[in-house]
């Protein structure tokens, strides 16, 4: 398991902060599915788990780019692909 290794082989002996995107769905509790419990409360005590805020999810950040993507580029008919592809690439240039 990655963060066995990253644990064992890569941070020996150091304590590891672990940034985890979005509480509701990253934890730390399936080492225990994954280790026999001694396993898992040792790993455990390597890492310490932060989370993103949920305004700083990277996920939540491509969905309202996403959004405005669709409301400022595609809330009208493109004919075509090529057209299409043309229009995102020059919104993504103006946005960045």
């Amino acid at each position: 398991m990655v963060l066995q290794d990253l644990a064992d082989v890569h941070c020996p002996g150091k304590a590891i902060v672990l940034v985890m995107d979005n509480e509701k769905n990253y934890k730390i509790a399936p080492l225990y599915e994954a280790f026999k419990p001694a396993e898992a409360a040792r790993l455990t005590q390597k890492f310490e788990v932060h989370h993103t805020p949920k305004h700083g999810s990277w996920l939540n950040m491509a969905e309202i780019e996403i959004n405005v993507l669709t409301k400022q580029c595609f809330g009208r008919c493109i004919h075509d692909r090529e057209s299409m592809v043309r229009e995102a690439k020059a919104w993504q240039d103006s946005r960045n």
